[in-house]
């Protein structure tokens, strides 16, 4: 009896979005993941790096943060036929939040629930329910006690996922889909 784990991580890459659902398709869990000092409108910078770690080419999305959560959620719910998959989302940078103007994540868990729910309510993993949080706040670079937390909290959340996943053939016409092809 084997567990298989398998990630891919399009790194808000934007020749991704219309490929989402052929990524997401039998997928228990989708994590989403924004900084906390970056505004739902706003639309995210999307960087490439080479085999160095040097940034190649820098562009700003044509999509906001919460059009791309948005189209991911439609995605989720277009593909997932036994309702299983869920989503979750990431708030990083909890530490540097407090020098961001505009949006506190307050804001932003509400504006989330307003967007996700009712139609995701099924599908959304939430960080504190009674408190209307679907964002998981996380510093992973320095990480403090409330850190630690969260990821526990994080961690808790796989086992949740009782649906195995059957492992299926993706055509290789999707996997060339990377930043050194374009």
């Amino acid at each position: 009896d084997v567990d298989l784990i398998y990630f891919i991580d399009s790194g808000g890459q934007p020749q991704f979005h219309h490929l989402l659902p052929a990524f997401i398709h039998h997928t228990n869990l989708n994590i989403f993941v924004l900084s906390l000092c970056d505004k739902l409108n706003a639309h995210p910078i999307v960087e490439y790096y080479d085999g160095t770690g040097a940034c190649v080419s820098s562009i700003s999305s044509l999509l906001t943060n919460k059009e791309i959560l948005q189209s991911c959620a439609q995605a989720t719910q277009t593909v997932d036929q036994d309702g299983d998959s869920r989503l979750l989302i990431v708030g990083t940078h909890r530490d540097l939040e407090h020098q961001c103007d505009g949006e506190t994540r307050e804001d932003k868990n509400k504006q989330l629930v307003e967007l996700l729910i009712p139609s995701m309510k099924d599908h959304l993993m939430f960080y504190n329910e009674d408190a209307g949080e679907v964002i998981f706040p996380l510093n992973a670079k320095k990480q403090e006690d409330i850190d630690k937390s969260v990821a526990n909290d994080l961690y808790k959340c796989i086992p949740a996922l009782k649906k195995r996943v059957k492992p299926i053939k993706i055509p290789l016409k999707w996997l060339v889909l990377n930043s050194s092809s374009f």
